[in-house]
């Protein structure tokens, strides 16, 4: 019998979340905030960010912003602004962004809008006349005609006006040079006015936001960013700018500077300068360089550059890695050693370098593994057999003067159960020997005038035999005692017999135990491959020392693999012999009381819940689940994996993680390994994905309610799962101990160009219907509950899989699946002889995309200008509301396939004779596509007109779901809605469109024309 042993005391990883993002409202944030009549303070940071994105063939956008710095308010007096919480100046052009760029890049309307939010201490009235005022003073300090298009108040009670017009290049002129004239250094000083001028596409913003002061926004298409020398491209700032790019320098302000490249296509990069700061950029199409913050400073100025080409047969070649953790169920079983097994393969085309394997330790397990118990371990050649009963006898007999004073009966001693070698002889036991004297003495005693004649005899008998120990401990302690001592006090001395007799039998109780237990620590770590590597990281003023187990495999070539392990040792665990043994007082029956020296025995589970169950210290660990997370809003354990990274042989770095396993102390456990794999390296958009895996139950108990469900997801530069997009689900029940369940899915490839990761989640109840067990400690009898063997809700994550996703052809453009809306505009002005003229608006939008999108269209009009005779749509539902005098009327609930139409027609009759001004409609549509021409934002009908840190303005919308798109994992930027199951989920960026008629202004002159006609 061995006595090793070892647990999965896999170090409490931290949670890889599988949560989506929601959304606040600047605006909102801003109201929230607003506390009277406080006034602005400039912000101490300094924030400017330079995005350029890849276009369409050799074009690039260039969008920089920048947050803090000086008043950006131009119009004078200041006071003008007294009432107002935000506002926002924008001006655009950006109707050809389709022969350049696959989204259109600032999510405004065309030409001039300008938001403001005012004070709630304000009546609409009062707001309106001041919006009014504001709105006047812009159109003439811009030479620009702003019109009321847009009102609405937020929840916190603040109004929000929107005013639109037309603009001149001058305008753009204007603006830029106002911002470098207040930021003379850092990203605004490289552009020149003339480029935006004469760009095709462009956008420049400046605002004001309560909480984070100025804001300064240019955003514009450089035809001929990209220069190509044969199938070689780069794409640099030197070549945007002709100079490097500089960060922003003032003492008075702390800067953050980040430089951003992003390709929405797949690229094989040839060279990438200098080293970004973010996770995989190869592999995620998004380079990220961090200038400067306000804590250290890195580059000072550079130049930033990718050289690339499209050669997807040589980007289809690289290392892939796949990581399969396991245990050896036998060796726990049979040595007592928990040995946590990672079986590494590389699947790819080329060897894999570096691969790094991570587990970070958790607070619970540090916490635990510096209180480790040890206990004592029951030696290995002995057993016990609880149904021996050895009552062992005294008699003392003293004898004065030939006359017996004391002849004393009893039992003395009780063994309740006893140790037995293994060739069947009891321990400690001499069956031959069932009679021995301890104690004899006979002394002549003067006391006084008396003399006496003393004889004591002090005799152990036990019919089953004597213990050598207790006899020889009943003689040690019964020595010392002298009959001369006692002076005739025969009563104390038949009382120090009795005691000494109790001291003996305490100590062979110690003897035996030491003869039979030896100490052992238990759950001893051992790291065969592994080390526990501590780093400190800085988390505002407090450096915290986190610890992770890592080792690292430098070369892992095609189509081999290999083994790393570590494991924990000294577990008990079933096939240990364990006891436990006691002193207690036993009741004879006639008044008198033995001692008992009671064994007990005991098996793994009662051991390990007396541990754990009475161990305070040892955080979520004491309920036997030492590598799960639990989720105490939702009750539920989660086990993922460990993470891992590698390179290629280019020096390009990889990620995944392995799978999860929720291994159980003290219970017995539903065990589930899941493992996910792909049938091939690399796929083109469209092509049918093999993904095959199984569910294999290595635990000793049935897992009950078992759900299947596959993920695609990425993970961030933190080894977090973000943008998590379920495509298909099945309920498979009820998975036996020892058994594996296989499953094989088909889903298309058109999501996470670059890299398709694809993870497995299993959902499942083990222990149904069980409660917490009840623990007893053998020592003392306290009484408590191990928590960890009720029903638990599980949820175990499975290793990530991956193939690179590449468009259709290659290309530098996007070539996947993706909805693009045509729209067409028709205006009919109905001019009647002798009554009001009418005016009616139709819109036809059709996708002519290879995706499903939903649309909703707003149109703002005024109510004092224009009566709404009705509207239509032939798809979806309409709705007209009245916000602060202006009318809004909403089309939503419109589902487009490839292929469909939506008409929604609008129709007005006219309350005055001189004209009015019909703003633009917005049409606004989701798509998986990743914009990262525009920043996503959100929220419902009542929201108010945002101001993001870059400057846009985002208008009211009705969003079903949003989310953030991903981060990494997507080397095209493309988050692409996949279909699938029933309950696939649309998680992604979405983008709005702000078409149709643009804006129509219709002036008195028109009065004289009388027909019908068609702009």
């Amino acid at each position: 019998m061995k006595n090793k042993m070892s647990i999965i005391m896999t170090m409490g990883l931290a949670l890889i979340l599988l949560t989506f993002s929601g959304s606040y409202t600047q605006a909102l944030g801003a109201a929230d905030q607003f506390d009277s009549a406080s006034t602005r303070t400039l912000p101490s940071v300094f924030l400017e960010e330079m995005k350029i994105v890849a276009g369409i063939d050799t074009a690039a956008l260039v969008k920089i912003t920048t947050v803090g710095g000086p008043s950006v308010l131009k119009i004078t007096p200041e006071s003008l602004m007294d009432n107002v919480i935000n506002w926002i100046f924008v001006v655009t052009e950006q109707e050809a962004y389709h022969d350049y760029l696959v989204r259109r890049p600032y999510r405004a309307p065309e030409n001039a809008t300008l938001a403001l939010e005012l004070k709630k201490t304000l009546t609409a009235e009062q707001s309106l006349e001041e919006a009014l005022t504001i709105a006047t003073a812009f159109s003439d300090y811009y030479g620009i005609d702003l019109y009321w298009s847009g009102a609405l108040t937020t929840e916190y009670g603040t109004y929000v006006y929107k005013f639109s017009g037309g603009i001149t290049d001058s305008v753009f002129t204007d603006l830029i040079g106002e911002m470098q004239t207040d930021i003379p250094t850092g990203f605004l000083s490289v552009v020149d006015p003339a480029d935006v001028v004469a760009s095709p596409v462009k956008a420049v913003a400046v605002g004001e936001y309560l909480t984070q002061g100025a804001i300064r926004a240019i955003s514009y298409v450089d035809p001929d960013a990209i220069v190509s020398s044969g199938e070689e491209y780069t794409l640099s700032t030197n070549n945007l700018f002709g100079e490097e790019v500089t960060i922003f320098d003032d003492p008075a302000y702390e800067t953050f500077s980040v430089v951003k490249f992003r390709f929405p296509y797949t690229i094989n990069p040839k060279s990438i300068s200098p080293d970004t700061d973010n996770f995989a950029p190869q592999i995620t199409g998004k380079m990220d360089w961090v200038m400067q913050n306000p804590w250290e400073v890195r580059l000072l100025s550079s130049n930033f550059e990718v050289v690339f080409n499209i050669n997807y047969a040589e980007l289809s070649s690289a290392p892939r890695v796949a990581v399969n953790m396991g245990y050896d169920q036998d060796l726990l079983n049979s040595e007592g050693i928990l040995q946590m097994n990672y079986n590494v393969t590389n699947t790819g085309t080329e060897p894999a370098k570096n691969i790094t394997i991570s587990y970070p330790l958790g607070r619970d397990f540090m916490k635990f593994y510096s209180h480790l118990p040890s206990i004592f371990r029951l030696r290995d050649d002995v057993s016990i057999n609880e149904s021996e009963y050895i009552p062992v006898d005294i008699s003392i007999i003293i004898t004065v003067n030939g006359k017996e004073y004391q002849n004393y009966n009893q039992t003395m001693m009780i063994l309740e159960g006893w140790y037995v070698y293994d060739n069947g002889s009891l321990v400690d036991i001499d069956p031959s020997v069932t009679e021995a004297t301890v104690k004899t003495e006979t002394a002549s005693i003067i006391v006084g005038p008396y003399s006496y004649s003393v004889s004591t005899q002090v005799k152990l008998n036990s019919s089953k035999g004597l213990s050598n120990i207790l006899v020889n401990r009943a003689t040690q302690f019964l020595e010392n005692i002298s009959v001369a001592d006692y002076n005739g006090d025969w009563g104390a001395l038949f009382d120090d017999y009795k005691d000494e007799l109790k001291n003996g039998i305490d100590q062979a109780a110690k003897d035996l135990f030491n003869l039979l237990y030896q100490n052992q620590t238990i759950f001893d770590f051992n790291g065969m491959d592994f080390e526990i590597v501590p780093v400190n990281v800085t988390m505002g003023d407090e450096i915290v020392t986190q610890y992770y187990l890592e080792t690292t495999i430098e070369n892992l070539d095609p189509d081999s693999w290999t083994q790393v392990s570590w494991a924990l040792e000294n577990i008990p665990n079933e096939n240990w012999v364990l006891g436990s043994m006691y002193i207690h007082a036993i009741d004879n029956g006639d008044g008198t009381k033995a001692a008992g020296l009671t064994t007990e025995l005991h098996d793994f589970y009662e051991l390990m819940r007396v541990i754990l169950g009475f161990s305070d210290w040892a955080g979520q660990i004491a309920y036997g689940r030492p590598i799960s997370f639990y989720d105490y809003a939702d009750d539920i354990w989660i086990s993922a994996g460990a993470r891992f990274k590698y390179n290629d042989p280019e020096g390009f770095e990889y990620y995944g993680f392995s799978n999860g396993i929720n291994f159980q102390i003290a219970d017995d456990e539903a065990v589930l390994n899941t493992y996910v794999e792909l049938d091939q390296l690399a796929y083109q958009v469209g092509d049918n994905i093999t993904i095959t895996g199984y569910i294999e139950n290595t635990g000793n108990i049935d897992a009950t309610n078992v759900i299947l469900y596959l993920f695609h997801g990425s993970m961030d530069k933190t080894w977090q799962i973000v943008n998590p997009d379920l495509f298909y689900t099945e309920e498979i029940g009820t998975i036996v101990a020892g058994e594996k369940v296989t499953f094989e899915v088909e889903v298309q490839a058109n999501t996470f160009l670059g890299i398709h990761p694809v993870y497995a989640v299993v959902e499942f109840i083990s222990d149904e219907g069980q409660g917490p067990a009840e623990v007893v400690n053998p020592f003392n009898h306290d009484v408590g509950y191990f928590e960890g063997a009720a029903e638990a809700h599980e949820i175990v994550i499975s290793n990530m899989a991956w193939a690179l996703l590449l468009p259709k052809e290659a290309a530098m453009e996007p070539a996947f699946p993706q909805p693009i809306l045509d729209i067409e505009t028709n205006v009919d002005i109905i001019i009647p002889e002798d009554a009001p003229w009418e005016i009616e608006v139709e819109l036809v939008i059709t996708n002519i995309g290879e995706s499903e999108t939903h649309v909703t269209v707003i149109q703002y009009y005024n109510v004092s200008e224009l009566e709404l005779m009705f509207q239509v749509t032939t798809k979806g539902s309409t709705s007209n509301t009245t916000y602060l005098g202006m009318g809004l009327i909403t089309f939503e609930g419109i589902t487009l396939a490839p292929g469909e139409s939506v008409t929604v027609t609008m129709h007005w009759m006219f309350l005055t004779s001189n004209g009015c001004f019909l703003p633009g409609a917005q049409v606004i549509y989701d798509s998986r596509f990743e914009n990262e021409l525009g920043e996503s934002g959100g929220g419902g009908e009542t929201s108010a007109v945002l101001l993001n840190m870059d400057g846009t303005t985002q208008e009211a919308d009705t969003w079903e779901d949003y989310g953030e798109s991903t981060s990494t994992g997507s080397s095209a930027g493309a988050d692409i809605y996949t279909g699938g199951q029933n309950k696939t989920r649309r998680i992604g960026s979405f983008d709005l469109v702000y078409v149709s008629l643009s804006s129509i202004l219709i002036v008195a002159t028109i009065l004289t024309i009388k027909k019908k006609f068609k702009v």
